[in-house]
């Protein structure tokens, strides 16, 4: 459980507790928050209400969510997902235009560049973001995307044309982010998973342990692009059983045996099942929802597969998309067969999909042989 503390006096504020993935926390706000009043929803009556409580010192509520941001080491998506969470409790009625009002005002306190729309009676809160998010409202202004925090699931539905609310003196703050570069400090709901793979004569299983928080909160969060997936790094939980057992098994190997053995592993210890297939809809996983899902795809593996390289061997690769199909080129010293020549590097396909029960690498995806690939993205 997650306590935070301040030195406001007993009777000026109430306390929450809130329930948040696997934790329980404890917000603190004022008494009077659930007595201000909802503004109409029209132009002068928004802007005076936003003017009104942005003059004021952050509140204790503020104060509360910022530092149970800090303790957990939440990104703003998460952060967002508890403001939620705590205003959905505080606001009377579960009013979803309150909701949506107040979110505006603590995101602004805390720096966040935020537009405010409205139509038919209802507001809808925009952030500034350098992120790209799929099936989500967004508008441009001034040169800056703002996607649609209240409406972001709203998939492939027709973007309505909203009143955008200006505001006389408008500060530019900073961008929203999803990115998951590091996870948060959540406790760990610990799983074992048993695995089973073979790398040319050998066959190996062992077990992990993996933390299945991780696929609790990735479930709600919205569609992003494919390198975002990438980037986000396995628990603790499961890089601690993980990466000692492979990198064991590395030992002796060359970069081009160790990439071979890394990419065994990725197409033979899951099974291949479209997200369509499986889920009905797509569904992109970061690593660690790979052991946490009897199925999986090339956008998973690949997710998967660049963690184990850029972790055990930390050689430069390429993020490689095909019409219908994402794989990985890792940068290796021995030269053989055909490859990519990029920025001076010779980089070979090391597809992390398949075919299942094969280590080969440097070759070119079956039936992708005469297709069109962009590179996407490289790391160094």
């Amino acid at each position: 459980m997650i306590f935070v503390s301040f030195s406001s006096p007993v009777w000026a504020y109430q306390e929450l507790r809130l329930p948040f993935y696997s934790e329980t926390v404890r917000i603190r706000y004022e008494k009077e928050l659930s007595k201000l009043p909802l503004p109409q929803i029209e132009e002068r009556a928004l802007r005076q209400f936003f003017l009104r409580a942005k003059a004021q010192p952050p509140s204790t509520l503020s104060h509360s969510l910022r530092k149970a941001r800090r303790t957990l080491r939440l990104n703003d998506w998460l952060y967002y997902e508890l403001m939620q969470k705590a205003l959905e409790k505080l606001l009377p009625d579960n009013d979803s235009n309150s909701q949506v009002l107040w979110s505006w005002v603590l995101l602004s306190h805390a720096g966040f560049d935020t537009h405010l729309a409205y139509l038919d009676n209802r507001v809808f809160l925009y952030v500034y973001t350098q992120d790209q998010v799929y099936e989500a409202p967004v508008i441009d202004d001034g040169g800056r995307s703002y996607v649609n925090l209240t409406d972001i699931k709203a998939g492939r539905q027709k973007q309505r044309a909203l009143y955008l609310l200006n505001l006389p003196e408008k500060v530019q703050g900073h961008a929203f982010s999803f990115r998951l570069k590091e996870l948060p400090l959540l406790r760990p709901e610990i799983e074992e998973q048993s695995l089973r793979f073979h790398y040319k004569s050998e066959v190996h299983e062992f077990t992990v342990s993996v933390d299945r928080t991780v696929a609790s909160y990735m479930d709600t969060y919205p569609i992003l692009a494919e390198s975002h997936y990438l980037e986000t790094p396995l628990s603790d939980t499961l890089a601690q059983t993980l990466y000692p057992y492979l990198s064991t098994h590395l030992t002796g190997k060359n970069e081009w045996q160790a990439t071979e053995f890394l990419a065994a592993f990725t197409r033979s210890a899951f099974q291949y099942k479209e997200d369509k297939v499986h889920f009905g809809c797509s569904k992109p996983m970061v690593a660690e929802e790979l052991f946490l899902y009897p199925y999986s795809d090339c956008e998973d593996r690949t997710a998967l597969f660049f963690n184990l390289v850029n972790e055990l061997l930390g050689l430069p690769m390429l993020l490689i998309a095909y019409p219908d199909h994402l794989t990985m080129a890792v940068a290796l010293p021995q030269k053989k067969g055909s490859y990519i020549r990029y920025e001076g590097r010779n980089y070979y396909i090391c597809d992390p999909t398949g075919p299942a029960g094969s280590h080969e690498i440097g070759v070119t995806p079956k039936g992708y042989e005469n297709t069109a690939y962009n590179i996407l993205k490289s790391y160094e």
